[in-house]
């Protein structure tokens, strides 16, 4: 199973963008939370992006 490595995105958030502290360990968080979801629904090889995956994610997270 690949690892999905978050940390380049939230380099280049902080190191480009100047995002704060509180919102690169929320981005972080919610991208090892999307990365759980994933590889627990078999997501693991994907070409395109789907919003249904997020609809999803947000109802298993919340309810």
């Amino acid at each position: 199973m690949p690892h999905i490595d978050h940390t380049g995105f939230v380099n280049s958030c902080r190191d480009e963008r100047g995002v704060s502290h509180h919102t690169l360990r929320a981005y972080a968080q919610d991208l090892r939370t999307f990365a759980r979801f994933t590889k627990a629904h078999h997501l693991i090889r994907f070409v395109r992006f789907q919003s249904d995956w997020v609809s999803a994610l947000i109802h298993s997270t919340n309810g």
